[in-house]
């Protein structure tokens, strides 16, 4: 019997990391196998309606009508249900196709715009899939298209059938015919009440789709891969391509590349005995402003070898400049954003890119990377921490899947408020403090500003970081007091340390906290 299940993606994955962690939770792959899939596409609504409505004029059996309506009602919305109900003459739409005999008023252009409008948050389609013997035909449907979806909004009902012939020959016989084929790799498991899927389609990067019955076991499954519910995306995969920037549906035939063909054919072939991708070291340095985070920072990356430098400003400030600079938001606005769930929306918009500058991670977007002058100076300094504020944690899956990226070449040190809250593996997490005069000065000087502005300034920005919850006491594996130090005396006290403490033990790191202290 058909069951209706529930999925969500998480995307830009490794595979072969993938893999082996689902190795190491003791599952081997149920089946690996290239897929051929057809997509049928479901007449529109506004078609639908119009069949529908002649349909009952002839012989007066409105059930393709009712079937229809109920299944587009949760679209409306509740200005659009009291209007509709207005229009009806004081019933409500379902009350109406279900006591009514007359259906005449379902076409008034008044009744017919509402019932587009609820339509574009709505999408259904069929698809036919082969996988290995196993053949399916899947409806598979999305309420709310156009808002960021929710793991509750995509239902599937999936149907086994004989073989693709066959399917072809049913759907056509019932008037669908296919929009486009694809091809695909996917590798399969059964874990935990759930069926984890690693796919990669033609032009994009990998992703995992997990699919259950309830919403827990998704989300247990997720962490124990590894991620967070924040990493967590329901969308479809035409959604997915957007992304990237391509549009799914102008290939009509869509298969791969010769280098794609390469990379599926060795996860085909990939050893269940094969060794983990090694992720290298991540090392934090928090702190105060001004307390000298960026400076150390980076003196550290010229002097360490292989180290690289990723300063979750460096992702903020180009989102701040972009949105504040460039289009000319409010933090009101971007405030709405986070509060109508719009990040989604916002975040496909900016299409990030990043880059190693000299050992530096740049971030991008658009395709663009923006001057230091532009990104760097007091008033956007104050600007980031109010829009980080604003954005808190729910960026925090997209700078992840940035690090997770870099680590896997060089051991990487992040400059961060809260690295903590990004990434749950920090080896060694160092913490600068100093003297607020002390602080002040160095912004002054640093700046150029008049001392009495800078206090002023600091100490906004101070309660601000507070608030946001960026001093709270968190354990660290070192701290330093640079109020009487100069920033080469501090850089060579933390290099001691992370040499010590991490790059010479990268291979045999332990998860002892040595030295541990607290901020108090």
């Amino acid at each position: 019997m058909a069951e209706i299940e529930r999925e969500i993606k998480l995307l830009n994955v490794n595979p072969k990391a993938i893999m082996q962690k689902m190795k190491e939770l003791g599952v081997e792959p149920k089946w690996k196998y290239i897929q051929d899939i057809y997509t049928f596409d479901f007449p529109t609504i506004q078609e639908e309606l119009k069949v529908s409505l002649e349909e009952f004029n002839k012989t007066e059996d409105k059930r393709r009508l009712t079937a229809m309506l109920s299944e587009i009602y949760p679209c409306f919305s509740k200005e659009e249900r009291k209007k509709m109900q207005y229009l009806l003459g004081g019933n409500d739409l379902l009350s109406y196709i279900n006591e009514e005999k007359d259906m005449t008023r379902l076409s008034d252009k008044e009744i017919q715009d509402l019932i587009s409008e609820a339509s574009s948050k709505f999408k259904k389609w069929i698809r036919l899939r082969k996988t290995g013997n196993e053949t399916t035909i899947t409806i598979k449907k999305i309420i709310n298209a156009d808002k960021e979806y929710q793991i509750d909004d995509v239902e599937e009902l999936e149907i086994p059938i004989p073989n693709i012939d066959s399917g072809k020959e049913l759907l056509q016989n019932l008037g669908y015919f296919p929009t486009n084929h694809q091809r695909k790799l996917r590798i399969a498991y059964d874990y935990a009440n759930t069926e984890v899927v690693l796919d990669k389609w033609p032009k994009i990067p990998p992703y995992v789709e997990i699919e259950g019955q309830t919403k827990e076991d998704i989300i247990k499954a997720v962490k124990d891969l590894g991620y967070k519910e924040d990493d967590i995306k329901v969308m479809n995969t035409d959604a997915v391509y957007a992304l990237n920037g391509i549009n799914l549906y102008d290939f009509t035939d869509l298969d791969f590349d010769e280098n794609e063909e390469k990379q599926v054919e060795s996860l085909l072939n990939e050893n269940s005995e094969s060794k983990p991708i090694k992720k290298h070291s991540l090392i934090a340095i928090s702190g105060m402003p001004a307390a000298g985070k960026t400076s150390v920072s980076k003196k550290l990356v010229s002097t360490i070898p292989n180290l690289v430098y990723f300063d979750f400003g460096a992702f903020f400030r180009p989102i701040t400049f972009y949105l504040m600079k460039e289009k000319g938001l409010s933090i009101e606005n971007i405030k709405n954003i986070v509060k109508e769930s719009k990040i989604e929306e916002l975040m496909e918009n900016l299409d990030l890119g990043y880059r190693d500058n000299d050992g530096a991670y740049e971030v991008s977007i658009n395709g663009h990377f923006f001057e230091n002058n532009e990104l760097y100076n007091p008033e956007m300094d104050k600007l980031t921490v109010d829009v980080g504020t604003c954005f808190g944690d729910s960026l925090n899956g997209y700078i992840k899947n940035i690090v997770e990226n870099i680590r896997e070449k060089n051991p990487v040190l992040l400059n961060a408020r809260r690295p903590f809250a990004v990434c749950d593996d920090i080896s060694n997490h160092i913490f600068l403090k100093a003297d607020f005069q002390k602080r002040a000065m160095r912004k002054a000087e640093l700046n150029g500003t008049p001392l009495k502005d800078t206090i002023e300034d600091l100490r906004i920005r101070d309660e601000k970081e507070k608030k946001a919850g960026f001093w709270k006491t968190y354990p660290f594996t070192k701290i330093i007091d640079t109020t009487d130090m100069e920033v080469d005396d501090t850089t060579e006290l933390v290099k001691k340390h992370i040499l010590e403490y991490t790059i010479n033990k990268e291979n045999n790191i332990t998860k002892g906290k040595e030295q541990e202290e607290s901020c108090r």
